[in-house]
């Protein structure tokens, strides 16, 4: 195999392994997108309660 054919099969290799890398890292920034948000609906769901809660604190049925 010729010297230049070797080379451009090992960029062709590095390029893939790129592409793979780089697809992970996009599912990994999804993931964590995602949990963010639930976190952040999460909080809000908790000031929600506690701001409802706190209308009124002679009434202790909460």
């Amino acid at each position: 195999m010729a010297a230049s054919e070797k080379h451009r099969i090992l960029q062709q290799v590095e390029i893939e392994k790129n592409r793979a890398e780089a697809d992970r890292l996009r599912e990994v920034e999804r993931k964590l997108a995602g949990e963010a948000q639930a976190s952040r609906m999460l909080n809000l769901t908790c000031l929600q309660l506690t701001t409802n809660s706190n209308l009124n604190p002679l009434d202790r049925r909460n």
